[in-house]
Order: C-alpha cells, then sequence, then structure tokens
C-alpha cells in the first residue's frame, strides 16, 4: 500500500513516464552522461557570452587548444 502511494506521489512530482525510467534505474545510468552533457552546453554559452565581450578571449582560448 505504501509503495503505491509513493508511487503516486512521484508520479505527480516527475510524471508517469519518468517513474517508469526511475524504477528500472535507466534514470540512475543516464545520469552522468546527461550531467556531462549540460556541463559542456553551460561552458559552450558562457563561452560564448565572454567571447563577444572580450574578443581577447577567444585568442586565449585557441592558444589553448593548441598546447
Amino acid at each position: 500500500m505504501e509503495e503505491i502511494a509513493l508511487k503516486n506521489i512521484l508520479e505527480v512530482v516527475y510524471g508517469e513516464y519518468a517513474i517508469v525510467h526511475i524504477v528500472t534505474r535507466r534514470a540512475v545510468q543516464r545520469a552522468p552522461r546527461d550531467h556531462r552533457l549540460f556541463a559542456k552546453c553551460i561552458h559552450s554559452q558562457l563561452t560564448a557570452e565572454m567571447t563577444q565581450e572580450d574578443p581577447d578571449i577567444q585568442t586565449l582560448l585557441d592558444s589553448g587548444q593548441g598546447a
């Protein structure tokens, strides 16, 4: 009975289909990949904003990639 109540609560919070992934551990298996992808996107956005504000940053980034 408690498991059903917990499942219902989680369905309301995360959605019906997300619970299937959480219960089958697919979400846990995918988490590290998703975190790396998220970090890469944030890094790209920050780099783009910084290079727009200061073009010298792009020069520094380019010289760092060759090393």
